[in-house]
């Protein structure tokens, strides 16, 4: 599994010109590549090190700011160029 993570004062993702997920506060944005070797466990550890990692204002994580996380689902992360 890979994360990239970018901090976001606000994001908004469209599907067929609905939104189906955003950020309405600062919070983060995780685009995330899943491939076949991932499993649950590898998600809920990857999860949990979003949620503590100290990215935030003042070296805070979002479980310190209780700030939102738009996950958005990015397969070009394991992209062959």
């Amino acid at each position: 599994m890979r994360v990239l993570l970018q901090r976001a004062s606000s994001a908004r993702v469209l599907v067929d010109g609905q939104v189906s997920g955003e950020l309405t506060r600062p919070g983060l944005l995780a685009l995330v590549g899943i491939t076949h070797d991932d499993n649950e466990q590898i998600a809920n550890k990857m999860a949990d090190k979003t949620w503590q990692l100290r990215i935030l204002a003042d070296e805070q994580s979002a479980s310190d700011l209780n700030a939102p996380i738009l996950v958005v689902s990015q397969f070009t992360l394991y992209a062959n160029t």
